[in-house]
């Protein structure tokens, strides 16, 4: 799908993938979600 190959690539969309203006690698999803900060692992 990277390479727009829309036929048989793979591709992951939510609920909300209408309000999208572009497609974002994986890196930019997380890297908006965490701020570019590293997440902590949570622990019991």
């Amino acid at each position: 799908a990277q390479r727009g190959d829309m036929e048989t690539g793979l591709v992951f969309c939510g609920t909300n993938a209408w309000k999208a203006t572009r497609i974002e690698t994986v890196q930019e999803i997380f890297d908006d979600l965490f701020h570019g900060e590293v997440p902590q692992a949570m622990c019991c």
